[in-house]
């Protein structure tokens, strides 16, 4: 029978050619010259030990310890896979609802699971997606990486350590991948800001873009008003930060506009243009401490006081 070949990912240090046994067991003059084309990773990796790994002597320098073993890879009937609300988190209704009405496996993955004394299996990660698969009958199974445990107690260490631990997406990275999935509102937005000379990415500056969260609820609610209130937007953010508030309040302005009215019209344009980033975000900021919290509504109504401040004419659908 012909064993299966073992598997290299590329950039993994054992695939490079300078890995293979040979170049390790090279003579003097050889081992030379290999260590003088050898890339610097390489290097390191070759003075720290067995390829990939540090020495025992560092581990024990540097106190790393290893808490449990590791686990086993099992397909299991989702029947048998338990939640303990003891520790896990309160289970969200809509994103339960969106993972079963669209469901990927890729997106699934593998549940960690715990075995317990008794061998009943309690799901430590992916409770949402047990749940999800519960409410489809074409899906009998779930892929689980199931772990032995002492007790309850190493459990939701377990569960712990698994959703602390891992570093959440950002908003900046999740709209990358959204934009290479192919995501619309993804695409109209990085199409708006392509244009405008800045960068969707974490910053203050006047060159980055960091409230693409923001951008995005607006294109999911109206593109449309999006590209309307976007040129007004950055005029008023020119060479400073791109605020959230800015963009919320200012749509769910022209999105509430009353008989036609719209801040593009030349006498709205200007006064909010008058009123300047400064004026409009202290307006914002005064209206939502006076209602008690934020959301687009209490920023954009503090807005519309600061534009209507001394003037007798009103926006239309913003009389009162």
């Amino acid at each position: 029978m012909t064993s299966k070949p073992e598997l290299h990912r590329p950039g993994d240090a054992s695939s490079h050619p300078l890995c293979s046994r040979r170049a390790w067991q090279a003579g003097p003059m050889e081992a030379e010259m290999l260590n003088q084309s050898m890339p610097m990773e390489l290097k390191d990796r070759r003075e720290e030990g067995a390829m990939g790994g540090w020495s025992s002597a560092k581990m024990e320098r540097y106190g790393w310890t290893m808490k449990d073993r590791p686990g086993v890879f099992m397909e299991v009937d989702k029947t048998a896979l338990l939640v303990d609300k003891q520790y896990q988190r309160d289970g969200t209704k809509n994103k339960i609802a969106e993972i079963a009405k669209h469901w990927s496996w890729v997106a699934c993955g593998c549940l960690i699971v715990a075995s317990r004394p008794d061998m009943r299996l309690f799901v430590i990660d992916g409770q949402h997606r047990k749940v999800a698969a519960d409410r489809r009958p074409d899906i009998k199974t779930l892929p689980c990486l199931i772990f032995e445990v002492e007790d309850v107690k190493q459990e939701a260490e377990g569960f712990l350590n698994a959703n602390t631990l891992r570093k959440p997406m950002v908003a900046h990275e999740k709209f990358r991948a959204l934009l290479m999935a192919g995501n619309p509102h993804a695409q109209f937005v990085n199409d708006l800001v392509s244009k405008s000379k800045r960068t969707i990415r974490a910053g203050s500056d006047g060159a980055s873009v960091d409230c693409v969260s923001a951008l995005m609820r607006v294109a999911q609610e109206s593109k449309e008003v999006l590209a309307r209130v976007w040129p007004i937007a950055l005029l008023l953010c020119e060479g400073r930060l791109l605020h959230r508030d800015i963009i919320e309040g200012l749509c769910y302005i022209e999105k509430n506009c009353k008989n036609g009215a719209s801040l593009m019209d030349a006498y709205w344009k200007k006064r909010v243009l008058h009123v300047g980033y400064d004026g409009l975000l202290m307006g914002a900021r005064k209206s939502c401490e006076y209602h008690g919290k934020g959301g687009p509504k209490q920023v954009a109504l503090g807005m519309v006081n600061a534009i209507h401040r001394g003037l007798s004419k009103r926006i239309s659908g913003f009389e009162d």
